[in-house]
């Protein structure tokens, strides 16, 4: 019997690294449909979904509240005051209710998030 493969230097067959290439490429195609999996099958949060430490103020109307997310890229004192903005606003009405998101990367994140079908009402 005539063995095809040849030997390198350091003594592994290409034979060997065939078998060690198509072993990891199966693994990882193994571990990308367990993601994708996972990712399809959790249940996502919507903005709707009530916190009761963080929303206790508004439980009497959240459930005839309109809900939409604002998403915003400011950082540090900006990001305060944003938030206090958006809290202003929650307070001073009964019919909205604004999620204030703040995010990095809000242009990129807004293209995947619109291609994904969940994009935020307000950017």
């Amino acid at each position: 019997m005539v063995d095809d493969s040849e030997t390198r230097s350091n003594g592994v067959a290409d034979s060997d690294l065939i078998i060690s290439a198509g072993a990891i490429a199966g693994t990882l195609v193994i571990v990308i449909v367990a993601v994708v999996a996972i990712g399809y099958l959790e249940p996502r949060p919507t903005a709707s979904d009530f916190d009761p430490q963080r929303d206790a103020a508004f439980k009497d109307t959240w459930d005839s509240r309109v809900h939409i997310t604002y998403w915003e890229k400011w950082g540090s004192f900006e990001a305060e005051a944003c938030q206090k903005m958006v809290d202003a606003f929650n307070e001073s009405q009964r019919d909205i209710f604004v999620h204030y998101i703040r995010t990095s990367q809000v242009d990129r994140k807004s293209m995947l998030a619109i291609v994904g079908g969940e994009p935020p009402v307000v950017l």
